[in-house]
C-alpha cells in the first residue's frame, strides 16, 4: 500500500461512525421529528400563523413530556385522594 492510500484509509477510518454514534444520531432524529412537523405545519399555512404559534408550542411541550413523568403522576395519584 502506498503512502497516499494509507493516509486516505486512516482519514476515512477516523470519519467512520461507530455503533454508539449511529445510535445517538438515530435518537436525535427521533427527538427532532416533532419540531420538523411543527415547522412544516407553520410554514405551510397561507394566512397569518401568529395565532397558531402558542397551540403549536403546547403540542411540542406535550410531545416532549416524558412518559416516565406521566407514569410517576399516575402512580402518585392516590396521594391526592384525600384533598
Amino acid at each position: 500500500m502506498d503512502y497516499k492510500a494509507k493516509k486516505d484509509y486512516q482519514r476515512l477510518t477516523n470519519l467512520m461512525l461507530n455503533d454508539n454514534e449511529w445510535n445517538l444520531l438515530n435518537k436525535l432524529i427521533e427527538l427532532l421529528i416533532p419540531i420538523e412537523r411543527a415547522t412544516e405545519f407553520l410554514e405551510g399555512q397561507k394566512y397569518c400563523t401568529f395565532s397558531l404559534i402558542f397551540p403549536t408550542i403546547q403540542i411540542l411541550k406535550f410531545e416532549y413530556t416524558s412518559d416516565s413523568n406521566i407514569s410517576i403522576l399516575e402512580n402518585d395519584s392516590d396521594k391526592f385522594d384525600h384533598y
